[in-house]
């Protein structure tokens, strides 16, 4: 990105508010350059402040690029070589998930590995439609976190939200790529507790209960049709033609840690 005014270029968040000064930039003596790179369908706001351009900052000229904190000193990495910012630990193996019964779910199960809801066996978890809640314990050592500048958790991919908690503590709720949120103030070293509430949309939960009697149902809705008024009747879902909405969180999970 370039910009032809001669300021110091600042990052701000429309999601978090975060506002921070950009520590990599160029400027030519006309264009004042950002390297930048976006997730899919990301969108930040790029403020230029009166100020002093630093003419010293290292920049590297080819990509990937990634913004690191002032720590990291660019000035003799290979513009091909990765950038050292990040240090990932996988959250692997298998987690505690408790669908609630009142939403015709079949309460605490586990799974093995992070799927899709509609991808269960159980019918009460594939038509399920609510808040599903995960939880895990992770140990991460007093080393991992040494000198961590901020650690954040990537839940991977998730449909439709979702809210994590920390040690019973709320690290915030994210809807969109990268499902990514700061844990730096919520993690200690040891044993960790982690808690991920997951919503998804009342399509699935219409599409089991049109098969049911009416009196076995949850739901009431005007709705009886996919994904239009003029589609597949709701009880005719799953078919070849238009499957269950994929739901839950299917990972992968990690840890990030910022140096």
């Amino acid at each position: 990105m370039t910009s032809p005014f001669r300021k110091v270029p600042e990052f701000w968040s429309p999601v978090t508010g975060e506002m921070k000064r950009i520590d990599s930039y160029s400027y030519d003596g006309e264009y004042v350059k950002v390297p930048l790179q976006l997730d899919r369908y990301e969108s930040a706001f790029f403020v230029f402040h009166p100020g002093k351009v630093d003419l010293d900052i290292p920049i590297i000229e080819k990509g990937p690029f990634s913004i690191c904190p002032p720590s990291i000193d660019l000035s003799n990495v290979s513009a091909d070589a990765p950038i050292p910012c990040e240090n990932i630990l996988e959250v692997d193996g298998p987690w505690e998930v408790d669908f609630p019964k009142k939403r015709k779910g079949p309460g605490k199960v586990e799974f093995e590995n992070l799927i899709s809801w509609p991808e269960a066996e159980d019918d009460r978890i594939r038509f399920f439609s609510g808040i599903a809640t995960y939880v895990k314990e992770i140990n991460i050592s007093e080393q991992y976190l040494a000198n961590a500048r901020q650690i954040f958790i990537d839940l991977g991919h998730v449909r439709e939200v979702a809210e994590v908690y920390v040690n019973d503590r709320s690290a915030g709720i994210t809807w969109f790529k990268p499902y990514r949120l700061n844990i730096t103030e919520l993690v200690k070293p040891g044993v960790n507790t982690i808690r991920v509430e997951v919503a998804n949309t009342w399509a699935n939960r219409l599409a089991g209960d049109a098969k049911l009697p009416e009196y076995e149902r949850i739901s009431h809705s005007n709705v009886v049709r996919l994904p239009n008024a003029w589609a597949i009747p709701m009880k005719d879902i799953p078919n070849a033609e238009f499957g269950l909405m994929e739901s839950g969180m299917m990972g992968p999970v990690s840890v990030i840690r910022i140096n």
